[in-house]
């Protein structure tokens, strides 16, 4: 091989050399630009996923307010609806009585024809009457001003006796939570403004003419408990914030936990003695 051969093939090694340097260079820009893209597209993919999880995020807490805002309304209806069937219920005891006042005065005026008389209605109290159970109303209502609640334990029927001569009054409010139990009493909590309605209510039927003297005395028992219980509150414990009044119009005997069961152990009732001596000699 002569010198011309050697120096070609050096010159064809030289331009292999180029052309790969000249590849290796084009590989390495392709390679950085590759890699600028892909920390773009990687910086891009995570604004995206932030974006997402703000919005996201942002979604559960509106839907939650709406939710929340979905409850309390749901809530405040069926207080409200609680309260109408209160409402009702009243209504349906005053048409049931003044239904049953009605029949009697239709029999009562009956007698009356066949009798040739009509006895007079009792009078309004006045006097000393006229404060029913020593409670002055101007005191009541001052003491009944100064309290949250109270608490009133009657029947049902008193309950609605109660709404029913109240509820037009300035200052009555149906409660929205009522406790009733299956001996028809019940347990509510009714507000200072509530208890100040219902001592004016029953103050003034106690003096409405014509009244017939059971719904007087109905009347005048329910104004005596509440005066008891605010009294009865004002003098323990003053103007103590923990203090409340509790009304209870209910005279029944308390039960006893084992009242009304068998006592295997409870002595017969006496005998005849000389039956007694009987049965020991047979």
């Amino acid at each position: 091989m002569g010198r011309r051969d050697y120096t070609q093939m050096l010159n064809t090694i030289q331009q292999a050399i180029k052309t790969l340097g000249g590849t290796v260079e084009t590989l390495g820009v392709d390679l950085k630009r590759e890699v600028s893209e892909l920390r773009q597209d990687t910086e891009r993919q995570r604004r995206e996923l932030s974006a997402a999880s703000t919005t996201a995020f942002s979604d559960l807490q509106s839907e939650n307010r709406e939710l929340r805002e979905a409850l309390r309304a749901a809530q405040n209806d069926i207080a409200a609806a609680r309260r109408e069937v209160q409402a009702i219920r009243a209504e349906t005891e005053a048409a049931r009585r003044e239904a049953a006042e009605a029949r009697v005065a239709e029999q009562a005026a009956a007698s009356d024809g066949e009798s040739g008389g009509t006895p007079p209605s009792p009078p309004a109290p006045t006097g000393e009457d006229s404060n029913h159970g020593g409670h002055d109303l101007e005191e009541l209502l001052n003491l009944a001003a100064g309290i949250a609640y109270a608490e009133l334990i009657c029947h049902r029927d008193t309950w609605a006796f109660i709404v029913e001569r109240a509820i037009d009054g300035e200052h009555f409010r149906l409660p929205a939570d009522i406790e009733e139990h299956s001996d028809g009493t019940m347990e509510v909590d009714i507000s200072g403004r509530t208890v100040i309605a219902i001592i004016d209510a029953l103050w003034s039927v106690q003096r409405q003419a014509g009244i017939s003297r059971p719904t007087r005395n109905l009347a005048g028992q329910t104004y005596t408990r509440i005066g008891d219980a605010l009294k009865r509150v004002h003098a323990e414990h003053g103007r103590d914030a923990g203090a409340v009044p509790r009304i209870v119009i209910d005279d029944r005997h308390p039960k006893t936990p084992d009242e009304g069961q068998p006592d295997d152990k409870a002595a017969p009732p006496p005998g005849d003695p000389g039956e007694a001596a009987r049965g020991d000699a047979s």
